[in-house]
């Protein structure tokens, strides 16, 4: 292991807490501070964008991107799990994000060359000093280039984030009477049949069952 993905959605514990639902704040930032002194590379830092309530935290993010070799991932508000409050109008655009990151510090963003299938559209400060990604979600759906699939903790393999279905891997492998040779032909098989987009926006979207937290990632 390598590599790390971490969620922070605001740099205020205060709020951070409140976000949450947990009161983590300090334990999340020393394990940033670990990740780095254990070499992690890269770091990636996930902070979901809500208008109204972390927005005005926009130039902090971008500072701690130049002051740190963290890579900050701005993802966009989607509508997960029954909780969540999401509405359209909190959606926090990256368009709308790049343009106040650059009238706040004075600085432009510019584009960095990525391969299609990575969620992330990625840009770093014009003197080459910080990176900045994003995650456009709802704004840009990527599905048509999507290469991602997610494992649950229990075991299940979903080819979205917004799946209906998942299918079952764990009972599969533990089944003793089973040929463990087909785990491959049932992975391919569950690809094969990816959805083609979430449909966020769209009359016919439905919300997944799970929270994000159940899904993992």
């Amino acid at each position: 292991l390598r590599r790390i993905n971490i969620s922070l959605d605001s740099l205020n514990s205060l709020k951070f807490n409140l976000i949450t639902r947990k009161n983590y704040f300090h334990k999340v930032m020393e394990g940033i501070e670990k990740a780095i002194e254990t070499g992690f590379d890269p770091i990636k830092i996930n902070a979901v964008v809500m208008r109204g309530i972390n927005d005005n935290e926009l130039k902090d993010f971008a500072k701690l991107a130049r002051s740190t070799d963290l890579k900050i991932r701005f993802i966009e508000f989607m509508p997960i799990g029954s909780e969540d409050q999401w509405t359209n109008e909190k959606v926090v655009t990256y368009k709308e994000i790049i343009e106040r990151i650059e009238n706040e510090t004075g600085l432009k963003l510019k584009s960095v060359d990525t391969e299609k299938s990575e969620p992330a559209r990625r840009y770093v400060f014009e003197d080459g000093i910080g990176e900045i990604g994003f995650i456009n979600s709802v704004s840009e759906p990527f599905c048509e280039n999507c290469n991602r699939v997610r494992l649950t903790a229990e075991g299940k393999l979903r080819t979205c984030l917004f799946s209906m279905g998942e299918t079952d891997l764990k009972s599969f492998l533990r089944d003793n009477n089973k040929d463990k040779n087909k785990i491959k032909e049932i992975i391919i098989n569950a690809v094969l049949n990816k959805e083609r987009g979430h449909l966020i926006n769209k009359p016919e979207f439905a919300r997944p069952k799970r929270t994000m937290s159940q899904i993992g990632g």
